[in-house]
């Protein structure tokens, strides 16, 4: 149980970490909001194109452990008998 703690916590900041890279290299490639200044075009591209699996995987695991608590708080999953 610790470690799905752990795991949900760190995923939760890593998928928060990318959607601002994601947003700022997205603003970037349509030069809004002057986000050119802090990454150029060629490599907002590149880190756009590149990060979408890590966004998708950090936000399948995020989504699974926050799931699985979420029914365990709902009494969907019983608690084991510990032998």
């Amino acid at each position: 149980m610790y470690y799905l703690i752990k795991i949900g916590r760190l995923s939760g900041w890593l998928l928060l970490l990318l959607i601002l890279v994601y947003l700022v290299t997205g603003y970037a490639m349509c030069d809004r909001y002057e986000c050119k200044r802090i990454i150029g075009l060629e490599n907002a591209q590149i880190v756009h194109r590149e990060f979408d699996l890590l966004l998708l995987y950090a936000f399948v695991i995020h989504v699974i452990v926050s799931v699985y608590f979420a029914f365990r708080r709902w009494g969907w999953i019983k608690y084991r008998a510990r032998t």
